[in-house]
Formats: C-alpha cells, sequence, structure tokens
C-alpha cells in the first residue's frame, strides 16, 4: 500500500525571518533518524529510519518528491524489509548520481550488522544494490557517506569486532567507480578504544576533514587529507567544554574563507543534552569550545558568506520546540534562539541526525522528528527573507489574516474548509483555539487579553497548516 504524505507550510513574519515552511507527514511508524538530499534536477529524497513501536523493528524507506515537497512518492528501491535496517544516509553525486547507505542487522548464524548500499542513476525513480563497503563479521555502526566528485564516493563508520568487550575503531573507505569496488581504507584508533559518530566533509574536491569522538572521553578528533583520502593526517583533538561531557558524535561544517573545519557535537539518543561548538578564529592553530545550549538533533549548515546556521530540538517542560541560531562572527556569539516550529510534546524516538541544508533555490531545507506528533518524519522549507508587518497578510491563495488597529484582534477571512485555528505561546501551549463552524468563512480572534509578548496564529486546513508569528504590543 502507497503510505500517504500530508502537506503543511507554516509561514512567519514580523520583522524577523519569514519562515516558509512545508511540512510533510509520513502517516506510518515512528522515525528515529532520516537525511535528506537535493539532486540536479531539484529533485527531493527523503530517506527515513522507521520503528514499529509493538515490535521495535526498524526499516528504511526512501520517499521521492518532484515538486520541491509538495507532493511525495514512495519508492520502492528493492530493499528486504523482512530484516532490521537502521541508520540510513544518502548522498549525490555530481553527474546526479544518488547513493543510499544503512546498517543490514542479521541475527543468524550469528549477530552482524553490514553496510548495504543502492545506486540510482536516473534522478531517484529506479536503484540497483552495489557492492558493500563493509560485510562478514563485526559491527559497522553509524555510517556517513559523502561525495567529492562524479562517480567517486567516500564513507566512514565505527567499527567493533563481536567480543565480550567491545573494542571501536573508525574505518575510511573510497570507491572511483560509483560504487562498484572499494580502496584507499584508513583506519583510525585512540588510547580509549571507544571511537564514536565519525562524519565526513569535503571543502574542494580533494580536501577533505574527519571528525569524531570518544565513548569515555570529553575528546574530540579530527584527521584530514587533500588528495581525497589516499593519505590523511595525525590525529588532532579538541576537549569538550565539560569534562564529564564524553560520548560524541560530530556534525562537521567548513567555513569558506578558512582552511580549517569547525564542527558541532552533542550526544546521541537523548533529547537535552549538551549541544557544544568548536571552532578557530585563527585557521586551526587552536580551537575554542562552548556549550550553546541543550538539546537534540543539532544541525549545522555554513554558508558562502560565513554565516553558521544551526537548528536543534529540544522539549521544555510540556512543549516541543525547533530553534534556530545563527552567528556571523565564526561561532564567538550567536543570535537569540528562534522558535520556529512547536507543539505539545507527545512523545520522542531519540536519534542521532537529520538533514539542514540549503537548497538550489536558496531556500534552507529540514527533515526532522516531530515530538509533537509522534516522533512522525516532517520536512520544512523555508527562507529568511525580511518582511514587515501590512495592515493585510496574505497567508495564501484562499484566505488572508487581517491586523486591526491597536492590535486588539485578528480577523481571518476566506478561510474556506478551516478545520481549526489556534494561538499559541512561545513555550508551545496552545492558549486559544477558536470554534470552528462549516458555514461560516470569517473568523475573529481577540488577542486584548494576552500579555505582551510573541504569539503563533496557526491555521489549519484540510492538508496545510499556515502560521502567522505576531508580537501583542
Amino acid at each position: 500500500m502507497k503510505k500517504m504524505l500530508v502537506l503543511f507550510a507554516l509561514i512567519l513574519f514580523n520583522n524577523s525571518p519569514v519562515f516558509t515552511q512545508i511540512h510533510k507527514t509520513i502517516e506510518n511508524g515512528s522515525v528515529v533518524e532520516l537525511e535528506m538530499v537535493q539532486t540536479p534536477e531539484n529533485t527531493l529524497l527523503t530517506t527515513v529510519m522507521e520503528r514499529d513501536t509493538i515490535s521495535f523493528k526498524d526499516r528504511v524507506f526512501l520517499y521521492r518528491s518532484v515538486d520541491l515537497g509538495n507532493s511525495w512518492t514512495q519508492i520502492d528501491y528493492g530493499m528486504n524489509h523482512s530484516l532490521n535496517a537502521v541508520d540510513p544516509v544518502i548522498t549525490v553525486d555530481e553527474d546526479g548520481k544518488i547513493y543510499l547507505l544503512f546498517m543490514r542487522i542479521y541475527t543468524s548464524p550469528e549477530l552482524r550488522v553490514e553496510l548495504e548500499m543502492y545506486r540510482s542513476e536516473d534522478d531517484g525513480q529506479t536503484w540497483a544494490t552495489t557492492t558493500s563497503p563493509q560485510s562478514g563479521s563485526g559491527i559497522a555502526d553509524y555510517p556517513q557517506i559523502i561525495s567529492t566528485k562524479a562517480n567517486e564516493i567516500l564513507v566512514s563508520y565505527t567499527f567493533f569486532p563481536i567480543l565480550s568487550e567491545l573494542e571501536s575503531k573508525i574505518v575510511f573507505k573510497k570507491s572511483t567507480n560509483a560504487g562498484l569496488s572499494w580502496e584507499s581504507e584508513q583506519i583510525w584508533e585512540i588510547p580509549s578504544q571507544a571511537t564514536v559518530g565519525a562524519d565526513l566533509i569535503n571543502a574542494t574536491q580533494d580536501s577533505v576533514f574527519l571528525t569524531f569522538g570518544d565513548t569515555k572521553n570529553n575528546t574530540i578528533f579530527y584527521s584530514t587529507t587533500t588528495d581525497a583520502g589516499l593519505t590523511w593526517s595525525d590525529l588532532q583533538n579538541i576537549s569538550n567544554p565539560s569534562a564529564n561531557d564524553s560520548f560524541n558524535i560530530t556534525k562537521p561544517y567548513f567555513p569558506s574563507s578558512s582552511d580549517f573545519i569547525g564542527l558541532i557535537s552533542h550526544k546521541p539518543h537523548q533529547k537535552n543534552t549538551p549541544i557544544n561548538l568548536h571552532y578557530s578564529i585563527n585557521n586551526g592553530l587552536s580551537y575554542d569550545s562552548k556549550m550553546i545550549d541543550s538539546g537534540a538533533y543539532a544541525s549545522c549548515y555554513m554558508d558562502n558568506e560565513n554565516v553558521l546556521h544551526l537548528i536543534y530540538q529540544k522539549q521544555v517542560d510540556t512543549a516541543f520546540q525547533i530553534l534556530y541560531i545563527a552567528s556571523a562572527n565564526g561561532g564567538i556569539s550567536f543570535s537569540a534562539p528562534e522558535l520556529i516550529y512547536t507543539g505539545p510534546f507527545t512523545r520522542t524516538m531519540d536519534g542521532e541526525y537529520q538533514a539542514f541544508f540549503k537548497g538550489n533555490d536558496d531556500r534552507f531545507y529540514l527533515s526532522f522528528c516531530d515530538w509533537s506528533d509522534q516522533s512522525k518524519a516532517k520536512i520544512l522549507v523555508y527562507s529568511n527573507d525580511q518582511i514587515n508587518i501590512n495592515e493585510e497578510s496574505i497567508l495564501d491563495e484562499t484566505f488572508k489574516l487581517v491586523h486591526h488597529e491597536q492590535m486588539i484582534e485578528l480577523t481571518v477571512e476566506n478561510a474556506v474548509n478551516v478545520r481549526s485555528i489556534s494561538v499559541f505561546n512561545m513555550h508551545g501551549q496552545r492558549i486559544k483555539q477558536i470554534r470552528i463552524n462549516s458555514f461560516e468563512s470569517n473568523y475573529t480572534i481577540p488577542i486584548s487579553d494576552l500579555a505582551q509578548g510573541v504569539f503563533l496564529v496557526s491555521i489549519e486546513t484540510e492538508n496545510k497548516i499556515q502560521t502567522l508569528k505576531f508580537i501583542r504590543p
């Protein structure tokens, strides 16, 4: 049966960034991990790890959109869903070939976890298996994949044998023929024998950085290559802000005006854990580390002007929040957290990563697990354009929101097929809900009784949610 996807769109304005967002809810189980890419043809591919909360069986699904997220189709890429599969990652090379990589879990005749990879050469419509970067005994954990040029893909993962005392190491492999064979294996081991959370980022086609954490100590490690993985520098290390903050996965970013990376780190599989920033303002001669906030699923992107954009989610009392911050000075200081999505907290499937990138249309794309909707997978698309409040704010082609003078009430006009109208505070708490009558098309929202502050008006139709952010003076 084809899985249904429900569209939501969120628009925020009022002298702050306008976030035009499209939410896609996958009508299946709770999602733990998810990633998304955009191809040269502007197609979006989203891969999710779904967990059945009754059987705790994990499966990997793939979805494709050819209209920038307005509609989605589930893609049959040939996977056997009778076996557990976890931690999917996806990348695109410069020729438009797409690579999907995930962990396949076998329990017979013994426990082992291999990496399984598929490739598409027709913009994600059809898929074929490739050779595995890792197979056989042992466990390959937390895979990551990037592409540096046509047919060239780089993979990293944590490997440990199945022993009573696990001793892990980081493994790097490279394919120059679109996954037909693998070469240039590099292995990193550390004194604690407890590596975790490796990730890759390429600065140029041949310059690549690899970062990872330590499950027993508060150290972050990194190594670099300038020949696309043939040789690597000695391991360098950075300390976390807290001596007790160990077991951190890493997520690097690359400033365009520097030869050295920055990265964020946090613990996996937790709701509210320290999110750390590690950055250099002297081209890597030294690094500073600091805790930014507590949260989960932290993701970052540095644009061509070296502005660092960072998104993370957290539970705040009974609310779920997604927060956005930015730094224009290399991480020395950040903007105040901007609430871009909120709702009543329902549940969480604590994972490790989600996708956050700037698309071909210069808008930001975020895939996330919605803790206000049973941890279902959703996708947000938004821009940082600025807009001021006008007397009338057009939300879409069908209805508009009118701001009355002195902000004593808001009026929703031409609201046909509206299912609900609600007002939320910035803690995610619903403080007003307007009664909907199927015979009405105009609704008034009294706000004179609200305290001074920032609020969200949420208008839900059959397949959209649009939200206006306003300030009560």
